[in-house]
């Protein structure tokens, strides 16, 4: 799993990346699609200087959420979220140059970088940026108490990538799958194909053979030479009539749910 270590101005709501001396900004790192990661973003208290922002600020947060979009439209899927169940708060240091520096550290694990909303909005462009991260913590009550956005990540695209899971991947059609619908399609088109020649009953408006009929009589389908009849008002509804006059009852119904 990559890690990337992401140094931030924190005082405001939408953070800037920084160096870990939190002198000059730095865009975020750019993530990978399909390649897991985790994300280790170290927080400062002010703009200039190496003050951690203060820890005990977030001890009320008992639940995180991090997501990644290209919009802000909270009706459509994200491109990315993380296992937020495993974002973890802690205070780390680090040593440099025989220095130590303490950090606020929120480490947030990714191990799912493929989506079908990140394959479809990357498409087969190498590389793509705008996307924005969104850290929220909640509270106790469930209320979010803690909001921190970073702008500005790119996503490269892979050479060699698996398909990416579509958004849902189940479809329920009144219990049947769709290659069993695809089955039974393909099973009524070469029983009607069966039927559809030599015969007598002809279609309304030709000579010979049963004309098309009203209620008390057997209607025939339209289609000329055939010798499927379908059925009228007091007929019988949805059969065909086969060549050796056998009724072969077809009737389909599909519930797409």
């Amino acid at each position: 799993m990559q890690e990337h270590i992401i140094y931030l101005d924190a005082h405001e709501s939408v953070a800037v990346v920084r160096d870990e001396k939190n002198m000059r900004s730095l865009p975020p790192p750019t993530l990978v699609r399909g390649t897991a990661c985790v994300l280790k973003l170290r927080l400062f208290a002010e703009r200039i200087g190496t003050t951690p922002y203060p820890i005990a600020n977030l001890y009320d947060v008992v639940s995180w959420q991090w997501a990644m979009d290209s919009d802000f439209c909270d009706r459509s899927p994200h491109k990315l979220v993380a296992d937020s169940a495993n974002i973890e708060l802690n205070s780390v240091q680090e040593f440099r140059d025989g220095i130590g520096r303490a950090y606020t550290q929120i480490t947030i694990p990714m191990p799912s970088m493929e989506t079908g909303e990140l394959a479809r909005w990357l498409g087969s462009e190498p590389v793509r940026a705008g996307l924005t991260g969104e850290l929220t913590g909640f509270d106790a009550t469930g209320s979010p108490i803690y909001i921190l956005q970073i702008e500005g990540f790119k996503i490269r695209n892979r050479i060699v990538a698996s398909a990416a899971p579509p958004t849902s991947s189940s479809c329920a059609v009144s219990g049947v799958t769709l290659e069993q619908i695809q089955q039974m399609i393909n099973q009524a088109i070469v029983n009607a194909g069966g039927n559809s020649s030599g015969g007598n009953n002809s279609s309304s408006g030709d000579s010979g053979g049963n004309s098309s009929a009203g209620s008390g009589g057997n209607n025939s389908s339209s289609g000329s030479g055939g010798n499927n009849s379908s059925s009228g008002s007091g007929g019988s509804s949805g059969a065909y009539e086969n060549e050796t006059g056998g009724a072969i009852s077809e009737d389909i119904t599909y519930d797409i749910l």
